[in-house]
């Protein structure tokens, strides 16, 4: 293996840690968010749930929520859908995988070191919200 296909190698590697992480970390930031905005615990949020119909999420909520995910990955291009886009949004599951998706192409358009990066600000990330639900529950990480 030559270093060129040694170096692809690696950075196929990489990017598709960052990417397996972005899912996790998007759902439990997205369900803490949520939470925060509409006092729902994120223990009663659910993948499927529609927005309007069973949490009474209203469109101003939803880019109200939506902002303020965007601000948690300042190290992501992350920008809202289309307003026509929007409106086929309409469970969580949905918009994670609409932003999921973006962060997808973000993470392939990077080079491996600034992937390499992100990935770390990813789990940094993951375990802060794992701290944060633990402790919302009155559990240490040690206990989950």
């Amino acid at each position: 293996m030559s270093s060129e296909d040694f170096t692809k190698t690696n950075s196929d590697r990489v990017h598709s840690v960052v990417i397996s992480d972005l899912e996790k970390v998007f759902t439990q930031a997205f369900f803490e968010i949520v939470s925060d905005k509409t006092g729902y615990p994120v223990e009663v949020l659910e993948l499927d749930m529609n927005l309007e119909a069973d949490l009474g999420i209203d469109s101003i909520k939803w880019v109200e929520i939506l902002g303020a995910f965007m601000e948690q990955f300042p190290n992501i291009p992350l920008t809202l859908p289309p307003e026509q886009e929007i409106i086929n949004l309409r469970t969580f599951r949905q918009i994670i995988d609409y932003l999921v998706r973006q962060g997808q192409e973000a993470v392939e358009a990077q080079s491996a070191s600034a992937a390499s990066k992100l990935a770390t600000d990813l789990s940094r990330r993951l375990t802060m919200l794992r701290m944060n639900t633990l402790r919302q529950r009155g559990k240490t990480l040690d206990e989950s």
